[in-house]
């Protein structure tokens, strides 16, 4: 349930958005993530919230991609303040072609942070507001 929910008592797109999150993070770490989200932080490493099940090999950069991209998305979406998640357009356009994260190559996946993958999206985003 959205955080903003128990306090207005009143359903909006954005509790849908924080929905949406929650149930892409559950996929992803294959259990409800309260647990993940209530000891999160920005040092914690990306592959440590990958449900251990998935057949994920790491070499393949385009499924890397993939999954990190559902990863950060889903971050914005379960963002406490909701008018700073995206709207479900939005998630929608950022899922479909996932963006390829060219600088992902710096760091090793097993040592990949989450403050390493937004300060990686960052740069991206300065690269192309610079082109």
């Amino acid at each position: 349930m959205a955080p903003e929910l128990a306090y207005v008592m009143r359903m909006t797109e954005k509790c849908d958005v924080y929905s949406f999150g929650i149930v892409a993070l559950e996929v992803i770490h294959g259990t409800h993530p309260c647990d993940l989200l209530s000891n999160f932080s920005l040092s914690m490493l990306v592959k440590d919230i990958l449900d251990p099940r998935l057949p994920l090999h790491i070499a393949d950069q385009v499924m890397t991609n993939q999954v990190l991209s559902v990863i950060l998305i889903a971050m914005q979406c379960i963002n406490t303040n909701p008018q700073a998640r995206p709207s479900m357009q939005q998630v929608s356009q950022r899922l479909s072609p996932p963006k390829f994260l060219p600088a992902c190559h710096i760091y090793s996946f097993q040592a990949l942070t989450f403050d390493h993958l937004i300060n990686i999206v960052q740069t991206n985003i300065d690269d192309q507001a610079h082109e």
